[in-house]
């Protein structure tokens, strides 16, 4: 996702006072800037759990715990499991809150879940062809496409609300992860453009990586994220 992440907002409310005397005098005031909101992230929260390859074997993690070069789990083509590697962690300097969409889930089993994203990054809707679909789309009843013991499976959200959390998101070489269980995009609504095209404009930022160029990489994509926010 490419955004910055949400300024606080003053919750402490001016007071005013008045003073008065025989010859009253201009009392000078002076008023702190009200923060501008900026543009809220578009992820997923640093809570929120992937899980990780390690040499002793996979492992439950926050997406707070990943770093460039990290194996996590995520789904090939036909949607079984398959590793990919963490390309970039974005928002990663910062731990302001940003409202997110909490999508309760059941699964199959009947065990309940939760997955914390913002309204507009991209879920797996469909497999054979791919088909994407925006977080906030996902109503109660619709199905989620969810990591299964052997490949994926299917959970029925049965709520959705509002958190605020800090947030990250994880650009992997494959552009896909599995968060929270779900199988999800590492892409965003960006200016309209698809999942696919984001791919492609990512290509010389996966490059950079696999030279070992991983920060020039993380620098650049914060520059680009900039100047997505200014357009």
């Amino acid at each position: 996702s490419a955004s910055a992440s949400a300024s606080a907002t003053p919750s402490e409310s001016a007071t005013e006072s008045v003073s008065a005397s025989a010859t009253p005098s201009p009392t000078p005031t002076t008023t702190s800037p009200t923060p501008s909101p900026t543009e809220a992230p578009i992820c997923f929260s640093v809570h929120s759990s992937a899980t990780q390859w390690t040499p002793a074997g996979l492992k439950s993690v926050t997406l707070g715990d990943l770093r460039p070069g990290d194996l996590v789990q995520a789904f090939d083509a036909d949607g079984k499991l398959a590793l990919t590697e963490v390309v970039l962690v974005q928002h990663h300097n910062t731990w302001d809150t940003t409202q997110l969409l909490r999508i309760a889930y059941r699964t199959e089993g009947g065990e309940e879940k939760s997955l914390h994203v913002s309204e507009n990054h991209y879920l797996v809707k469909g497999l054979q062809p791919r088909v994407y679909q925006l977080a906030r789309d996902f109503m109660v009843g619709d199905e989620l496409l969810i990591a299964g013991v052997n490949g994926h499976s299917v959970a029925k959200i049965i709520s959705r609300t509002v958190v605020e959390e800090p947030v990250r998101n994880v650009l992997t070489t494959s552009d896909m992860i599995i968060v929270d269980g779900v199988l999800a995009s590492s892409y965003t609504n960006v200016l309209g453009i698809s999942p696919m095209l984001q791919a492609l404009l990512t290509l010389p930022l996966k490059a950079l990586n696999a030279l070992g160029l991983g920060k020039l990489a993380q620098n650049l994509d914060a520059f680009a994220n900039k100047l997505v926010l200014r357009s």
